[in-house]
């Protein structure tokens, strides 16, 4: 992408700190958790996400402004109002689309030492209306160990007009599991592997395992039931037109 491109990206991570948005973490390590009886609202044996003590402030949400709300999708980025955490250095992304997107998508992922991004692409339309992922891997973009990243989703409604962009964002932490942990979860089916994510904290290794299950399960009514409430436990309500 050209620098313009990169630059902008750049100017809304310089905002976001001049906001006083700290990046800073300190290392642990992620045991599982004790079982409790769930919180209201959740059924019982739906998996139930146990955020981290950590918070940081972003838009996870866009819409279109009103001159082209009949014709533009909202876009989601699948995050929790929070630092969300990974255990792989190479993690999927997830953001939805309440409809069909026919501009382009950016995505980019950056950390607050660097002056260029980690790993930026320019996605070409059209995209579905539904959930769709980003692959660091693609990008050979690995994450360091307790180093908070933030990523963002941008729709170019006018290429020539960014200030248009609609611009959605996450953040996210790589965080090293327990040996305990690790073992108990490669030995688990896909399903309980969800339980074992979200009772960990682990946002992004959960929703990643539970749309895998949705696929496995060709997305049957239980298991897109299943997803719809996950994704309600830290305010996010999908809906596609």
């Amino acid at each position: 992408m050209s620098r313009n491109k990169v630059s902008y990206f750049g100017m809304i991570w310089i905002m976001l700190i001049y906001c006083g948005i700290s990046m800073q973490s300190d290392g642990w390590c992620l045991e599982a958790s004790e079982g409790t009886d769930g919180k209201a609202g959740v059924q019982q044996g739906q998996p139930i996400y146990r955020p981290p003590l950590r918070g940081m402030p972003f838009s996870r949400e866009g819409g279109a402004t009103r001159g082209d709300k009949d014709s533009l999708a909202v876009i989601t980025a699948l995050v929790p109002e929070h630092i969300g955490l990974t255990s792989i250095d190479m993690p999927v992304l997830y953001w939805h689309a309440s409809r069909a997107v026919e501009v382009p998508i950016e995505f980019a992922i950056i950390d607050d030492n660097a002056i260029e991004p980690l790993y930026q692409v320019s996605m070409k339309p059209p995209f579905a209306a539904g959930y769709h992922a980003v692959r660091l891997q693609d990008g050979l973009c690995k994450l360091e160990l307790h180093k908070v990243y933030k990523w963002f989703i941008a729709m170019v409604v006018d290429s020539q007009h960014r200030s248009r962009d609609i611009v959605v964002s996450g953040a996210i932490e790589r965080v090293k599991l327990s040996d305990q942990l690790r073992s108990r979860i490669q030995q688990a089916s896909l399903f309980d592997q969800i339980s074992m994510y979200a009772d960990a904290g682990i946002w992004f290794d959960a929703v990643d395992c539970l749309n895998r299950f949705v696929e496995e399960q060709k997305g049957s009514a239980t298991a897109l039931k299943l997803r719809e409430d996950f994704f309600r436990q830290v305010g996010l309500t999908l809906k596609t037109d």
